[in-house]
């Protein structure tokens, strides 16, 4: 009895997950990182400590030419963005609790010409 109940669960698991196998097809993604050049997450989810803090990123990126996962150019034309991430954070410490706030501002300008 277990071992007919066994069976038919691999069957069945067989039945649905062996045609993804057989009928999956490979996907394009993009070609591009988490963060933008520049910031990165280190000690991304600490609280900071007691007062304010304050940062600024800017980043400008410049671009004549797109090109795919292999490196060979897929698109030509001028791309361009300028990103000034300005971010204040501030920290209460209360007996046994720390509270944290966060106030981002971001303001971004972009220009895409060319053709494909």
């Amino acid at each position: 009895m277990r071992t007919k109940l066994a069976l038919r669960l691999f069957c069945l698991v067989s039945l649905v997950v062996g045609p993804m196998f057989f009928a999956s097809t490979a996907s394009c993604a993009q070609v591009r990182g988490v963060y933008p050049v520049g910031m990165n997450a280190t000690n991304s989810g600490v609280t900071p400590e007691t007062g304010i803090t304050y940062s600024n990123l800017f980043v400008f990126f410049s671009r004549d030419e797109k090109r795919d996962s292999e490196g060979n150019v897929v698109a030509t034309g001028r791309n361009s963005i300028m990103m000034d991430l300005k971010a204040a954070d501030s920290g209460v410490e209360e007996e046994a609790y720390r509270y944290s706030g966060n106030l981002w501002i971001l303001s971004t300008h972009g220009e895409v010409r060319g053709r494909r």
